[in-house]
């Protein structure tokens, strides 16, 4: 029997995503009043959420079943895909205590984690055996002992309190799944795939959480040496680069009146005038653009660059704007600590001069280092999705592969990284079939603007 995932989805790309999952066989859930309007199917219960991310630059998909949708939306429209993992719990073992910060250092196999003592009652000798959970994933991973366990409907939490999710905003249901929750010792947030499910279906869900946490107990009475002993919740992160976003625009304008960069424009901050042009009889994308061209930048401005790596870290560049053209926007950044340009293998030197091109729209930016007597000492041509440029800022998401130009001669480099963001399942093959190919025609010049 071939079950139909129902999705539910909230934010600037819902419109695009739901026809497009519509179209794979998929059903939506929870329609919004202005979605109801647009699209006539709507289910009751969802088992995936999808939502924006902070930054708006992509979105979220959790859901017992969301990884079979977020590897389609990352195949489809060549976006990249980070799977994370939350409430992991883990037999530790204490390493060291710090009675001056209260901090205990707790061995977990993979890594040392620190848990506050305010956080655990029992022994802080070395050796002694703890059961936690990682609250905050990093290079030293923050502990806790009040355990939250992830169903599909619902997070049970230690000694926590009552809660429904903020993308359930009918009161009426609200009140229904507070009434719900009344398990001693615990506290349970109602997830948004919780909404409108039978009592007895989600009463159902507590009750196995509960027997999981038997098991747990189970498991760490066992264990005898650091390892983890229950495996969390995963929820997929999707970003969208401008060619993703534009093939959302193709989409969306199947439903709705869509101007050229909608998704671009609504991702960067202007949703308001998206709206009302999108409302106004005629072509404004111009008037729109030449609108967004008078707010910036400006030569002389302190212009920023978001370099998002494909794990979903950011690296923030800043210079100062010293040219604009229809082509490019040209700033410049004044080395100050001595070192080595990476891929290059160049001595960087303090009063070194840095040239970034930024050209909106193109697959690439292109850095210059000149030496303080203005001598060029190389470049490096950064491959990346197209890049969207804002009054303030521009941004783009790196795509690992680069070409360096050293002495009149480039190369490719970090071909490997790209090789690994594929096989980790970031990228699909056909998007890093496509990377390798712009990647080789900027090696032999032919696709870039100097």
């Amino acid at each position: 029997m071939v079950i139909t995932l129902r999705v539910k989805i909230r934010g600037i790309y819902s419109t695009a995503l739901t026809k497009f999952l519509q179209s794979k066989g998929y059903k939506v859930a929870n329609l919004s009043e202005e979605m109801q309007e647009r699209i006539q199917e709507d289910e009751k219960e969802a088992d995936v959420v999808i939502s924006d991310k902070d930054d708006k630059n992509g979105i979220i998909i959790v859901g017992a079943d969301a990884k079979e949708i977020a590897e389609l939306i990352r195949d489809s429209f060549d976006a990249v895909m980070n799977i994370y993992s939350v409430g992991d719990i883990y037999c530790g073992v204490i390493e060291n205590f710090d009675q001056r910060t209260g901090i205990i250092e707790v061995n977990i196999g993979e890594k040392i984690g620190v848990l506050n003592i305010s956080d655990y009652y029992g022994f802080t000798r070395k050796g002694e055996r703890v059961l936690v959970q990682i609250k905050h994933n990093s290079a030293k991973p923050l502990l806790t002992t009040k355990l939250r366990l992830f169903g599909n409907d619902l997070i049970l939490i230690k000694g926590g309190f009552n809660n429904v999710s903020k993308y359930i905003r009918d009161e009426e249901e609200r009140r229904r799944l507070i009434s719900l929750a009344n398990v001693e010792g615990w506290g349970i947030l109602w997830k948004a795939t919780a909404e409108n499910k039978p009592a007895e279906v989600l009463l159902e869900e507590v009750k196995k959480l509960q027997k999981i946490e038997s098991k747990i107990k189970i498991k760490f009475d066992e264990c005898k040496e650091p390892q983890k002993i229950f495996e969390g919740m995963k929820y997929y992160i999707i970003d969208f680069g401008a060619n993703s976003k534009l093939k959302l625009d193709k989409i969306r304008e199947k439903v709705l009146k869509t101007i050229e960069g909608h998704h671009i424009l609504k991702s960067g901050g202007y949703s308001l005038l998206v709206d009302f042009a999108e409302m106004v009889n005629g072509n404004v994308i111009d008037a729109l653009n030449k609108t967004l061209k008078k707010a910036g930048p400006r030569v002389g401005w302190v212009y920023e660059i978001i370099h998002k790596k494909m794990d979903g870290k950011d690296i923030f560049i800043k210079g100062i704007v010293r040219e604009i053209t229809e082509k490019e926007i040209v700033i410049e950044r004044k080395v100050k600590r001595n070192g080595t340009y990476d891929g290059l293998e160049i001595p960087k030197e303090v009063g070194d001069k840095i040239i970034t091109r930024i050209y909106p729209m193109e697959w690439k930016i292109v850095h210059e280092y000149y030496s303080k007597d203005g001598k060029l000492k190389g470049k490096y041509i950064n491959i990346n999705t197209p890049v969207e440029v804002y009054p303030r800022f521009a941004r783009y998401i790196d795509l690992e592969v680069d070409v360096i130009e050293k002495e009149g001669n480039r190369s490719l480099i970090d071909v490997d990284l790209l090789e690994k963001a594929k096989n980790e399942g970031k990228i699909s093959q056909q998007f890093h079939d496509y990377i390798m190919e712009k990647a080789n025609k900027i090696l032999i010049g032919g696709d870039e603007v100097v």
